[in-house]
């Protein structure tokens, strides 16, 4: 029997010595797929590239740079428990997410639910109003996500994350389009020939935010997210002169637009 046949041979060498495949297979005068054979035949688990390349040498797992990886109570703890992701797990030991979700699925622990991390949960818990469900609820089916979202200075995902942990439908039932209460007759072929007076607009205000002086993409290099508002809205009969118009960052140009669509429901 020649050595890399021998099942103690194997073992002894790959993971107590922490041979790789090649140098196993000079010592017993064959190729390194004949070793690599012999260890799938006796199901020995082979080592990835990356723990071949930079490794320590470790038993049953073969060289492994981050041996609290192998510790699954560890990792379950960090992972389950602190809700931390593996990005996060990542950074205290120095390695890859994608190495840290291989040893979590290694260990058979079940991945979270769209993989929440701490720092987000934190975030999310900084509003306590969205914690309310009958505030919650009452207040977005009169105005929306946007809205509430405008009022306590988060984001609109976050308002929606909240809907839909307490289990609230979503606004469907709300008139949309024509049939709503605040449509005034507009349609997209109003914006023909818009794209000239809005780079002119841009131009005239340098990219820069008209309502917070946020600088945006610089003019000579115009960018489509750079907004400009109609101060009189074409549905009212307002126009694309340039008098007309003013350059808002994206997050002004919804406020301004949430302003007004609470006015009309005033009104």
């Amino acid at each position: 029997m020649k050595p890399h046949q021998d099942i103690g041979w194997l073992k002894g060498k790959y993971y107590e010595e922490g041979k790789s495949l090649t140098q196993m297979a000079k010592e017993a005068g064959c190729s390194s797929g004949a070793v690599w054979r012999w260890m799938k035949k006796y199901n020995l688990e082979t080592r990835s590239i990356s723990e071949s390349l930079q490794g320590e040498r470790g038993p049953a797992y073969g060289m492994c740079k981050y041996p609290k990886l192998r510790d699954k109570e560890w990792l379950k703890k960090l992972y389950c428990e602190e809700a931390m992701s593996c990005m996060e797990i990542a950074d205290i030991l120095g390695c890859s997410g994608k190495t840290v979700r291989r040893w979590v699925t290694k260990h058979n622990i079940k991945f979270r639910e769209g993989r929440m991390t701490k720092r987000v949960k934190d975030k999310l818990t900084k509003y306590p109003k969205l914690q309310n469900k009958e505030w919650l609820e009452r207040e977005y089916m009169k105005r929306g996500a946007m809205s509430i979202s405008e009022e306590l200075r988060c984001s609109k995902a976050a308002v929606l994350f909240w809907v839909r942990g307490h289990g609230i439908e979503y606004r469907h039932g709300v008139p949309q389009g024509e049939e709503s209460p605040l449509y005034k007759g507009f349609k997209w072929g109003d914006y023909a020939g818009f794209d000239g007076p809005r780079r002119e607009a841009l131009r005239r205000d340098g990219c820069v935010c008209q309502r917070c002086g946020k600088l945006m993409s610089n003019y000579a290099n115009i960018m489509r997210s750079n907004d400009v508002h109609h101060i009189v809205p074409l549905t009212d009969g307002g126009t694309h002169d340039l008098d007309n118009l003013m350059t808002l960052c994206y997050e002004c140009h919804m406020k301004v637009h949430g302003e007004m669509k609470r006015e009309c429901q005033q009104n």
